[in-house]
């Protein structure tokens, strides 16, 4: 059975959070409305971070 990613409780009743970060003020806002707010003692919390890459059509010239 797949871990749920949605803050769901599972079997085990740990939740995994997801967390979006970059260097934006809104993805710290986000990360602390977290731990002021939603963090319980157990939470498995996963940040994720996507790099930004220059567009294939940008990069031929």
């Amino acid at each position: 059975m797949a871990e749920p990613t949605d803050g769901q409780k599972s079997c085990s009743g740990q939740r995994t959070v997801v967390v979006a970060i970059d260097e934006s003020e809104h993805a710290e806002h986000a990360f602390d409305f977290y731990v002021q707010n939603v963090k319980k003692p157990g939470d498995s919390v996963v940040l994720v971070t996507v790099p930004e890459h220059q567009s294939i059509f940008n990069s031929c010239e």
